[in-house]
């Protein structure tokens, strides 16, 4: 899966008794973190979290927090693969 790289995501490996995580959050909200087995789990769970937060918030902030959950969201969709290539056939006489 390719992913934007253009989106303002913080990415991190944390530990929690010798087992691996993938933990992400938005440079707007460093408080709001998601973390998973996978990059894909971690913004699953990071995109969960500020859903949860539209709750809390007005006026400002809360268009901010939907400029967030866009971003996280263009993040997560992936790109669309490229088309397969064609081969040439070659043949050979006899």
């Amino acid at each position: 899966m390719a992913y934007n790289l253009n989106i303002p995501l913080i990415f991190n490996d944390v530990y929690c008794m010798h087992v691996r995580n993938t933990q992400v959050r938005h440079h707007r909200f460093p408080e709001i973190r998601g973390e998973g087995a996978s990059i894909p789990d971690a913004v699953r769970h990071l995109m969960t979290n500020l859903t949860r937060g539209l709750d809390f918030v007005h006026g400002e902030k809360r268009r901010d927090f939907e400029r967030a959950i866009a971003e996280v969201r263009s993040f997560h969709t992936p790109r669309p693969a490229p088309p397969p290539r064609q081969r040439s056939a070659t043949f050979v006489s006899v």
